[in-house]
């Protein structure tokens, strides 16, 4: 048994070991093509990226092993160069800020299909002095599919960013757009939650909201009629045209408000959902499989040893809702609870 023990040891740290030592190198191509009349000469670079340390990973070569991604060259450095490669002579002298919120890379591989993923959301400051003006922002995602989707994933990723940074050159911020200090800058996410309804009160709003357009503006889509089990909600009805009362798949539901406190619903259930601080969280049980990717829910990548372990298992798991586009960014799995306590968040 002891030499069971020890070779499932050194099998153990071998896989960590090599798990470890796979790794891409990403590194931004400006185009070739200059803009004239740039409105900006100099860029300063802002990583506010819930984790700095991450990008995601690709999986490569025959066995689809897994490739973290990584950067040789410091993000800032090769932002500032971009920059320079696209502008000429004609440039003016003003300055931008690039405040970078998250990019990161996932894919999926299975048997003659490969999807890749990238997620990208940053904002283009210009600096005034010791304030900074919005000039305009980026939240999406791009999905490419076929034969080494990686090489076609960091093209197109790479295509997104310097599009973004060129097509905001000769243009002026709105005027009125409002001017901010470095600090609240660097805090942009609690001045973009004190501007929806839902993070700004404490009691919510009765009844369903199919999305979570109208669940931060805190305007119910339809009245909801609930049926309880032992004090969790079981079933949520709406009244028909025909005055009768109907079930409504969950799959229609993004969340519902009964007495005042909201629930967050998904395939297997509803989820009490508990503001702590500024943010949202709940717990609630979710198949986690690189699939979510698709949905652009499954974000922030727990390491390749988690990834690996989570594949298409159901467990619990805490999330935090994304203020900007309600998606539910997972943050831990949990231990297996007691089925009183499965709500309750831990931290």
């Amino acid at each position: 048994m002891k030499t069971g023990f020890l070779l499932s040891l050194l099998l153990m740290v071998s896989v960590k070991g090599s798990a470890q030592k796979r790794s891409v190198n990403f590194v931004f191509q400006a185009s070739a093509e200059k803009t004239t009349n740039s409105l900006y000469s100099g860029i300063q670079f802002l990583d506010s990226r819930q984790d700095s340390s991450s990008m995601g990973f690709v999986q490569k070569g025959i066995m689809n092993n897994y490739h973290l991604v990584t950067t040789d060259i410091p993000l800032q450095k090769q932002i500032e160069d971009m920059l320079h490669h696209v502008i000429d002579s004609t440039a003016s002298s003003k300055q931008l800020l690039f405040q970078l919120r998250h990019f990161s890379f996932s894919e999926v591989a299975k048997p003659l299909s490969e999807k890749g993923y990238c997620y990208f959301r940053a904002i283009l400051w210009v600096i005034n002095g010791d304030k900074y003006q919005l000039l305009s922002r980026i939240d999406t995602g791009i999905v490419v599919q076929g034969d080494e989707a990686s090489f076609k994933l960091f093209d197109k990723s790479n295509e997104l960013v310097v599009s973004f940074l060129k097509n905001n050159l000769t243009l002026t911020p709105e005027p009125e757009n409002n001017s901010y200090s470095l600090l609240e800058v660097k805090n942009i996410d609690i001045l973009e939650k004190r501007k929806l309804p839902v993070y700004r009160v404490s009691v919510y709003k009765d009844g369903l909201y199919q999305n979570y357009e109208s669940f931060k503006n805190q305007i119910p889509d339809r009245e909801a009629i609930f049926e309880m089990d032992d004090k969790q909600i079981h079933k949520v009805k709406v009244i028909d045209s025909t005055g009768k009362q109907k079930d409504i798949d969950r799959k229609r539901i993004y969340a519902v408000v009964r007495e005042g406190i909201a629930y967050i619903a998904n395939e297997y259930g509803y989820y009490e959902l508990k503001k702590v601080k500024s943010d949202f969280f709940f717990i609630g049980t979710s198949k986690m499989s690189y699939t979510a990717g698709e949905s652009f829910s499954l974000w922030y990548h727990y390491g390749l040893v988690g990834l690996m372990a989570a594949r298409e298992k159901v467990g619990s798991w805490q999330f935090k809702l994304d203020h900007l586009n309600g998606a539910f960014i997972p943050i831990r799995q949990l231990r297996t609870e007691p089925e009183g306590v499965r709500n309750r968040l831990l931290y």
